[in-house]
């Protein structure tokens, strides 16, 4: 008998320690503001480029085999093949970034004419 109300005893105690535990982070969590310091800061990638607005040219592109005729003007570094060294690049105008891209030297562009 004596058996029996301890185990009752341990189970209300136990009881009584869950619901609490429970109501306590419930409490904790309504009544607490969120501390600004603990939140994440989202991170933007950072991209460093030599020219404002470059455009890399993607997998889509350089495999067109066809682009549409809209003139929309880009400026394109065409990669030169040379003997001696240092060796540049050349600015080229083409009529679109499809035109560009599909240029197997061509790498990025700006969109806009070359200034010359």
């Amino acid at each position: 008998m004596i058996l029996i109300k301890r185990v009752y005893v341990f189970l209300a105690i136990a009881i009584i320690l869950i619901v609490g535990a429970f109501w306590h982070k419930n409490y904790i969590e309504k009544n607490v503001p969120e501390d600004p310091i603990s939140k994440p800061i989202p991170i933007k990638p950072v991209i460093t480029i030599s020219e404002p607005y470059l455009n890399l040219c993607t997998k889509e592109q350089r495999g067109a085999d066809f682009c549409a005729q809209v003139y929309a003007p880009v400026c394109a570094e065409v990669q030169i093949q040379c003997i001696k060294a240092p060796c540049y690049p050349i600015k080229e105008t083409f009529s679109s970034s499809c035109e560009a891209c599909k240029n197997q030297l061509v790498s990025s562009y700006v969109i806009g004419e070359c200034k010359k």
